[in-house]
């Protein structure tokens, strides 16, 4: 798994964001694959894998749906106390803020079904046999030395499921101010001091005043994460996938 992890994490490197389709598909598969391998370190212990993805879903430049799966990838690693957990809530926190901002331009787009899901999937397994994995970021602050970040992270969930409701249940129009209040004053109260994923990790650069640009590209033809639920819209985990 370290030299899968190591490959894929070398292409990312190597073919940078963009909306080209065999450019972003491409790089979506890397980043979909990063969720599997069940690591978050190469066999040198340098943390490739978990900082490749969170610098994945931070980077304003990556496509949507790219950045929607490292949120859902990410949230599948092992995590141990070591891991910033703060740093990956807010900057999950950060990206739905963002793809609301573009939503509410365009609420009929195709994409945002495909990218609220795999964001909601972030938080909450889509089935037992992943809530037995601890994937998904409600799942993760149940592990041991993770604990500590269990209020901060039902507090986003919180804070994000107005958004998740609305654009899930197929509202189709723009979400109002008072269903994003909550994520804003959440993103406030909790702003993370240190930009590092996990010790030794290369700090995230500070989050940009701009926002981030539009995206309306489809998911790769037939493919989609694992368990990936485009209906998801209650407070309960969803089933199937």
């Amino acid at each position: 798994k370290s030299k899968i992890a190591t490959a894929f994490v070398g292409q990312l490197q190597a073919i940078p964001p963009g909306k080209e389709d065999d450019r972003w598909w491409y790089r979506y598969r890397l980043i979909e694959g990063l969720g599997y391998v069940d690591r978050l370190d190469d066999v040198g212990g340098k943390p490739i894998v978990i900082d490749s993805l969170v610098h994945v879903l931070s980077d304003v430049n990556e496509v949507w749906i790219n950045r929607s799966q490292a949120a859902l990838s990410i949230s599948r690693l092992p995590y141990t106390g070591a891991v910033n957990v703060q740093l990956i809530a807010y900057e999950i926190g950060r990206l739905l803020s963002q793809m609301t901002n573009a939503y509410n331009t365009s609420p009929k787009a195709s994409i945002w079904k495909h990218t609220y899901s795999r964001v909601y999937l972030s938080f909450r397994p889509a089935n037992a046999k992943e809530a037995a994995k601890r994937w998904g970021l409600l799942e993760q602050v149940k592990r041991p030395g993770v604990t500590q970040n269990e209020n901060a992270v039902l507090e986003l969930w919180d804070a994000s499921f107005p958004m998740f409701q609305a654009v899930l249940t197929g509202s189709a129009g723009a979400i109002p101010d008072s269903d994003v209040n909550g994520l804003k004053t959440w993103m406030t109260d909790n702003t993370p001091s240190n930009r590092s994923v996990v010790p030794g990790a290369q700090p995230l650069p500070a989050p940009g005043q701009g926002a981030a640009p539009a995206q309306t590209t489809n998911p790769p033809a037939g493919g989609g994460a694992s368990g990936t639920n485009d209906n998801a819209a209650t407070n309960t985990p969803p089933t199937g996938g």
